[in-house]
């Protein structure tokens, strides 16, 4: 992993690589602005199908056989059975090098205890954590005082103009399901869990 930056051009080789975990459209978005400072983007999704903007896509299989390194993994999973404690003791002791771990996904996703001990040996060089496994975090959860990780309180998805987001998937879902009894848009797939 790159050193401290000493200058604005140094933060395009400060992050060489990123996992991004969960290739969907959030997950697409946040690949397209860190490609855009240089970094190389390997995304993960369910079967491992090509998905444009990444420059790699694996399965989830692949990822828990043998995850490549990565300086900075990012989870935007949504919680299902299959990604329930998806990062546990024997995620974070495959890890070939010693990434950030960003976590806006789902809490339960992480076992907790076991990142908190991949922080504490250094398989994990730190974490940036928006979501938690038991929210509100405990106040005597060892996170809190650990110097290598940064807590936020659940707020990654809050968008400024969140009302016409909202209405952009809202009238097109109103219209279709008027019209033909089906949603047009961001339907959930019940049997997939999202």
């Amino acid at each position: 992993m790159g050193g401290q930056p000493t200058a604005a051009s140094d933060y395009r080789t400060t992050w060489t690589s990123c996992l991004i975990v969960g290739a969907g459209h959030i997950g697409t978005t946040i690949s397209h602005v860190l490609q855009q400072l240089g970094v190389r983007t390997t995304g993960v999704n369910h079967d491992g199908h090509a998905v444009a903007g990444f420059d790699q896509i694996i399965s989830t299989a692949t990822l828990m056989a043998q995850a490549p390194a990565a300086d900075f993994i990012i989870n935007i999973l949504p919680l299902t059975d299959q990604t329930h404690h998806l990062y546990n003791d024997d995620f974070f002791q495959r890890q070939p090098g010693h990434p950030y771990f960003i976590n806006v996904g789902r809490g339960p996703s992480v076992d907790t205890a076991a990142l908190i001990r991949a922080l504490k040996v250094g398989k994990v060089a730190g974490a940036a954590l928006d979501v938690f496994e038991e929210e509100p975090l405990p106040a005597s959860s060892p996170l809190w005082q650990a110097p290598n990780v940064q807590l936020t309180p659940h707020v990654s998805g809050t968008i400024s103009d969140v009302a016409t987001g909202v209405f952009k998937i809202f009238y097109p879902n109103l219209v279709s399901l008027m019209d033909h009894g089906t949603l047009a848009v961001n339907a959930v797939d019940l049997a997939r869990g999202y």
